[in-house]
């Protein structure tokens, strides 16, 4: 009972597994595991089992401690979902404290947490994309990017908020004039149709200007969600992307 937690907020459709490896990655990623005390190597699934019965699931850790851990993941975003992780009902185990995913968040951003095998760890983006099983963390791993002067920000709005004319000009003015403090912005491209709708593009005057957009606004928390910024190809932004403003 002490290695078991209740996972809320799934739906019918996600996969089980997928949930399970999603979280176990997370937790590897930020040092919520406890490898060094267990001496496993990785040998030993961090998540044993994931009962998934609809709205809700069980997870069957592999120790009390790495249970307690996996609390502070309660909020991660997953396949448009914010999950939520607690205790089951009829736990009477040791009540310990813990925090959530924005607070993981906040301690990545700040140094305070080291993302395990990557060595940007100020670079967060692209957090809980809505891919089934995808991983929650996207460092990105700046030496082996290729820079652009273009950005590409996910997970910021949705078409409920485009389709209102008022709101898609106050969306556009807003985020102008938050990516104008990283660098001159040449222009704001948000598609409201087709393959790339919902996704923001800034382009800026150069690309150490995208760089510092890039570092400061990946990973921030919008509306429940984190937002996944990437360097996007200048070839595609000005052939498929840019006359869609």
């Amino acid at each position: 009972m002490n290695r078991e937690l209740f996972l809320g907020n799934t739906e019918e459709t996600m996969d089980s597994n997928a949930i399970k490896a999603f979280l176990e990655q997370n937790m590897r990623m930020v040092g919520l595991d406890m490898e060094e005390k267990w001496g496993l190597g990785g040998t030993v699934p961090l998540i044993k089992s994931c009962r998934l019965t609809g709205k809700f699931a069980f997870l069957e850790m592999r120790s009390c401690e790495e249970a307690a851990n996996c609390l502070n993941l309660n909020g991660i975003p997953y396949e448009n979902k914010n999950l939520a992780l607690k205790r089951p009902s009829k736990y009477t185990g040791v009540i310990t404290t813990h925090g959530d995913w924005d607070d993981i968040l906040a301690k990545v951003m700040s140094g305070e947490i080291v993302v395990k095998g990557q060595g940007q760890q100020a670079a967060v983006a692209a957090i809980g994309d809505g891919g089934g099983g995808s991983v929650g963390v996207g460092v990105q791993q700046e030496e082996n990017e290729t820079k652009t002067n273009v950005l590409q920000l996910t997970h910021m709005v949705t078409t409920e908020d485009l389709a209102n004319e008022t709101e898609f000009a106050e969306i556009l003015e807003e985020t102008a004039d938050e990516a104008n403090t990283f660098g001159k912005v040449v222009k704001v491209v948000i598609p409201r149709a087709g393959e790339y709708a919902t996704k923001i593009f800034i382009e800026f005057d150069g690309e150490e200007s995208c760089a510092k957009a890039k570092l400061n606004l990946g990973g921030r928390t919008f509306d429940g969600n984190v937002v996944g910024a990437t360097y996007f190809s200048v070839v595609e932004y000005e052939g498929k992307v840019k006359g869609l403003a």
